[in-house]
């Protein structure tokens, strides 16, 4: 069996949408399938090279990355150039008697996919992992506009003709469930990088650091503000807090509101790689400061969060059903009516050798349940083989 993943988003784009899709195809590759990975060229490089100093992954044998260049504004849209050419592969390789295994999270292909599973019944599995709910505007909380109608109408008609639904988080599936109760619908975490296990004194001198970080866009719907107006607190208490996402033009504006000598530090977005780094030198405690909304209740799977397991790193998060799901014993979790306290949860976490070391290998307990590897097995064996 051969695998499929496309992504219509551009290759080296910032932002975890294209390294989530690279390391999902990644993870299949490593279990031996020969995996091919779809993905918008973006700006010309060595690929290779991307893998290890963009991404800050190894490159495999079983990994085929298909950078596919724009075509004239007057021929086609990059995003449907990119289908066309993933779906093209995959009628080559069925024709050829090939069973094909093809994943995406980009609702532009469930047509064709939904056509092509019609006349491949047998040799194609389709699978679409969800980053959203579209189904059903009941619950959410969000104005809806008119893209939105169509997205419904998309997931409405298309899903059920595929093989599966992939949700991200359990709350997620349940969303899913109420609108198709006869479809296969499974759920699998994204995934953790596989790290070595931390030894005590490793453990020990992460705590001492003192260092509480956050990762992801600088918006308020994020919880960022509410941080920022701690900073008095963390210097008190000899915090540091690092922000490490945004642009350079939103990071210069915050730091006007902050006082001098702020333990509050910002990093401009930044590659995988050198993210992971900064995590592996300078990180104490992840932190998931989410505010209540319906997505983020029932639909995100935080990767921030994903992001600090893989670092065997303790995590304080807004309790809500997808952060249990994510962190689970790994995290301190506080109600989403109190955004000041996540300071004060750190401070007292890191006053604490003891709980500070426990949650530190419930971290790296979880992050080993949430390998890469692991998910792509669980994936393989709901039928997908």
């Amino acid at each position: 069996m051969k695998v499929i993943w496309a992504n219509r988003s551009e290759w080296k784009k910032p932002g975890p949408i294209v390294y989530i899709g690279l390391l999902n195809a990644l993870s299949f590759a490593q279990l031996d399938y020969e995996t091919h990975y779809f993905i918008s060229e973006g700006t010309p490089s060595n690929t290779s090279e991307d893998l290890e100093n963009f991404y800050g992954v190894t490159p495999h044998p079983g990994l085929n990355i298909h950078r596919i260049a724009k075509g004239s504004k007057l021929s086609e849209i990059p995003a449907r150039k990119i289908y066309r050419q993933a779906i093209a592969f995959c009628k080559k390789e069925l024709a050829a008697g090939e069973s094909v295994l093809f994943l995406t999270r980009e609702l532009g292909l469930l047509a064709l996919l939904a056509r092509l599973q019609r006349s491949y019944p047998t040799t194609l599995r389709t699978i679409y992992e969800a980053h959203d709910f579209h189904a059903d505007f009941s619950e959410r909380d969000l104005k809806i506009k008119f893209t939105d109608h169509r997205k419904r109408l998309t997931e409405r008609l298309f899903l059920p003709q595929l093989s599966a639904l992939l949700c991200i988080t359990p709350p997620q599936e349940k969303c899913y469930r109420r609108v198709f109760p006869d479809m296969n619908i499974m759920t699998h975490i994204l995934g953790c990088l596989e790290r070595l296990k931390s030894t005590e004194e490793e453990i020990e001198q992460r705590r001492l650091k003192r260092t509480v970080v956050y990762v992801g866009l600088l918006q308020r719907y994020k919880g960022v503000h509410d941080l920022l107006g701690q900073a008095d607190f963390f210097h008190q208490h000899n915090l540091k807090l690092h922000l490490l996402g945004g642009k350079q033009e939103q990071i210069d504006k915050l730091k006007k509101k902050l006082p001098a000598n702020s333990p509050i530090h910002f990093f401009p977005s930044m590659p995988p790689s050198k993210l992971h780094q900064h995590l592996e030198n300078h990180a104490s405690i992840g932190i998931v400061p989410l505010q209540n909304s319906f997505y983020n209740r029932a639909l995100t799977c935080p990767v921030k969060a994903l992001d600090s397991l893989s670092h065997h790193l303790p995590v304080i998060a807004t309790d809500l059903p997808t952060t249990r799901a994510v962190v689970g014993d790994a995290g301190i979790y506080l109600s989403p009516e109190q955004p000041t306290q996540f300071p004060h949860a750190a401070r007292e976490l890191l006053d604490d050798p003891k709980q500070y070391l426990e949650l530190s290998l419930n971290a790296a307990k979880r992050s080993e349940e949430l390998s890469w590897k692991h998910r792509a097995q669980m994936i393989l064996n709901s039928g997908c083989q």
